[in-house]
């Protein structure tokens, strides 16, 4: 099976599957932010797949990161 662990501004994450939610806490409307997320995936006793983005967004938008395309401009 496939470990994964995930992390948000150097913060693990509790939430577990392939589809992961995180909703920040309360931010200023209007304002833009910059999160670090970074994966860690082991999808065998061998191997490990080190990916990072910085996603920036505005209070108040949904947005959708998929950790398990390789973006080679990024990994």
């Amino acid at each position: 099976p496939t470990r994964t662990a995930l992390t948000i501004e150097g913060q693990p994450t509790k939430i577990t599957g392939s589809t992961r939610v995180f909703v920040t806490p309360p931010l200023d409307g209007g304002k833009t932010y910059t999160y670090k997320i970074a994966v860690v995936i082991e999808p065998n006793n061998y191997t490990k797949i080190f990916r990072t983005r910085e996603v920036t967004f505005k209070a108040g938008d949904e947005i959708t990161v998929d950790m398990t395309k390789e973006d080679k401009a990024k990994d």
